[in-house]
């Protein structure tokens, strides 16, 4: 039987004052199915919208008076950070709206996808090694161009970078047919004085933050510095290059941020993480597949550090109550927010559909790599992030030391002949 329903458009509205103010009195509650969606989250929505001329997304965040609502809210805020920042490389934020029921940000909207949705999407051969090189390039830019202007990011990981499909780009003699953007500012902070105070806890995704915020220092007076980054750009880096979601094997996420900052535990120790794997598998059932299966949040899943069944934890308190007792933060637990970088993962969200071909025409290997020298760039990035996430924040790289690192390595590719 043929379907009687219509396919109705969706509304592309403009944000441009009238519409805007008009908007945000009437239009978003009663016509709120109505507007082309780019993403849902904890956070609210993504439309799609246009402003002064250029296609754009608007987030919008209803606000309450519960603590819930609130912390996102604040998250939203700290979005203004990214207002003057203007960088091929980071998402430009338009305009911040700052209204009695709704929070808005509106940001500059492009062709792309989300690095995660990439990684996660199964594929015949892995992205090719300079195409690895060259979004890391991109990445350690734009947190350059960051800790430039005094501000850290706090959760750099690859579900917060976009990879735009469109227009061409050249690094070291590279030339490619995509641009990676740093994006989702809500947690980031500026390092100035008149803001030294600022706490920094809900911020980040535990997997990828460095062992001093793990560990309660909160403030940047604490020794908290643009570093921090750093760290989340070596478990990044590592993600990349090894083609797996850090520490897969370990659903809790209370156990990972013991071990990171207790003992040293890092994405490579393979080691203890498949020691860890054995045990949760004995003790949880099977650990969620698939490829970069999403295991951010606070997956509710209180694993012992002891052997004997009789020392498990028995509650999520219990656990909690150790890891403070130990210093280590805990108030991320309540913080379950929605990036900006989920405006590309939903389906739809791009005017291309992310196949298999896609990838292999976009990330495909053009350079005969000799073995030998292929098994010195892998040596050169496992190096590089094994710098990147030492425990003692003094002992990373900088930004600018690490994108020198990396373009030292694309020019070793240069000199080998293009693949035919």
């Amino acid at each position: 039987m043929t379907s009687t329903e219509l396919d109705v458009p969706k509304i592309e509205i403009s944000f441009d004052t009238p519409n805007r103010e008009r908007f945000l009195r009437d239009d978003f509650r009663t016509k709120r199915d109505s507007y082309a969606i780019l993403g849902r989250g904890s956070y609210g929505i993504v439309i799609k919208a246009s402003y002064r001329g250029r296609p754009i997304a608007v987030k919008i965040l209803e606000k309450r008076s519960t603590h819930r609502h609130r912390t996102r809210y604040d998250s939203l805020l700290n979005e203004a950070n990214a207002l003057k920042l203007r960088h091929d490389n980071i998402v430009t934020v338009l305009k911040i709206v700052d209204d009695v029921q709704f929070g808005l940000v509106l940001m500059e909207r492009f062709d792309g996808y989300c690095l995660q949705r990439i990684l996660s999407l199964p594929r015949n051969q892995p992205i090719a090694v300079q195409h690895k090189l060259l979004i890391l390039c991109d990445i350690i830019s734009g947190l350059c161009f960051c800790h430039r202007h005094k501000l850290v990011h706090l959760d750099v990981k690859p579900q917060n970078v976009i990879v735009t499909i469109n227009g061409r780009a050249n690094v070291a003699d590279l030339t490619r047919n995509y641009l990676c953007k740093l994006c989702d500012f809500g947690s980031s902070m500026r390092l100035e004085p008149w803001q030294r105070n600022e706490t920094l806890v809900n911020r980040g995704t535990i997997r990828y933050m460095a062992p001093e915020l793990l560990r309660g220092q909160s403030r940047p007076n604490d020794g908290f510095t643009e570093r921090a980054d750093i760290y989340s750009f070596g478990v990044t880096m590592w993600q990349l290059e090894e083609d797996r979601f850090p520490y897969e094997e370990i659903p809790c996420n209370e156990v990972i941020a013991y071990n990171v900052v207790k003992k040293g535990l890092r994405p490579d120790s393979v080691t203890a993480v498949a020691a860890f794997g054995r045990r949760v598998t004995n003790q949880q059932g099977p650990i969620p597949t698939g490829r970069f299966g999403c295991l951010h949040g606070s997956l509710r899943a209180p694993v012992s550090l002891a052997g004997a069944p009789g020392d498990r934890f028995e509650s999520d308190a219990v656990v909690d109550d150790v890891l403070r007792r130990q210093g280590i933060s805990v108030e991320y637990r309540g913080r379950k927010k929605g990036p900006i970088g989920a405006i590309c993962a939903e389906r739809g969200s791009s005017d291309r559909e992310l196949t298999v071909e896609t990838l292999k025409d976009v990330f495909g290997d053009r350079y005969v790599i000799p073995h030998q020298k292929r098994a010195q760039l892998r040596q050169m990035m496992r190096t590089l992030y094994d710098k990147c996430w030492r425990s003692d924040p003094t002992c990373r790289p900088d930004a600018v030391t690490v994108r020198a690192t990396i373009h030292e390595a694309l020019e070793k590719i240069v000199l080998c002949k293009c693949a035919k």
